[in-house]
């Protein structure tokens, strides 16, 4: 938690919620999106939630960069950081800003909700737990296999890999950050394709976990 005058008044453990040791599936109800937690998401989260509310008591914002929290939290590498805060915003359990210093995007901002009380309050939920059903054993048929198409890409890849065609060509250099970026590889990509070209809602996030160095490009440290 955040540091204190005091010595003795510094707490040497992180709490973890219950509820989170006993169930890794989060639904988030106001999206219905559905996300498993892994241990790293988990123990991340614990630590967000020890400085979000320490910082709180005090009347300070809590904000942090994933370098940072990769130093203090050794176990966790700064791309681990990565992949476990789009889980845990997916999840609802946080949401993340910038804050700014003198103009300049220096670390996240982060607002870290309290798991029992979006449970409370219904914005997650946990999944029903569905008794197993008897098996019915059923005799084998014969089958037949084939060889398996190649994997396409999905069409958030599909998009990255014209996303970074401009980026390499330079075309999306005179942007000042990513979401003039993301403007312009809007228009970039319709004047190729001669239509207007529909961008998944999850195509920002494929970013983050797959070309991060695309994104880092703008000086955004999530």
């Amino acid at each position: 938690m955040a540091e204190k005058n005091n010595p003795l008044e510094v707490d040497i453990f992180y709490k973890l919620p219950k509820i989170l040791f006993n169930h890794n599936t989060i639904i988030n109800t106001q999206t219905g999106e559905v996300v498993e937690l892994n241990v790293s998401d988990i123990v991340l989260y614990s630590y967000m939630l020890d400085q979000y509310t320490s910082y709180k008591k005090s009347g300070n914002d809590f904000f942090e960069s994933t370098q940072s929290i990769a130093d203090k939290c050794s176990h966790l590498s700064d791309k681990t950081i990565r992949r476990s805060l789009v889980r845990l915003k997916s999840a609802g359990l946080i949401e993340v800003g910038k804050k700014s210093t003198s103009g300049q995007w220096a670390s996240n901002l982060y607002t870290v909700y309290s798991v029992d009380e979006l449970l409370r309050t219904g914005h997650i939920a946990l999944p029903e737990a569905v008794e197993p059903e008897e098996a019915e054993v059923i005799s084998p048929e014969p089958v037949v296999i084939t060889a398996e198409p190649a994997a396409m890409p999905t069409p958030e890849e599909g998009l990255s890999q014209y996303f970074l065609k401009y980026f390499a060509a330079g075309q999306l250099s005179k942007c000042l950050d990513f979401t003039a970026a993301m403007t312009e590889f809007k228009k970039l990509i319709d004047a190729e394709r001669g239509t207007s070209v529909n961008i998944p809602l999850g195509f920002t996030e494929h970013l983050i976990l797959n070309h991060p160095h695309v994104y880092d490009s703008w000086g955004i440290p999530f």
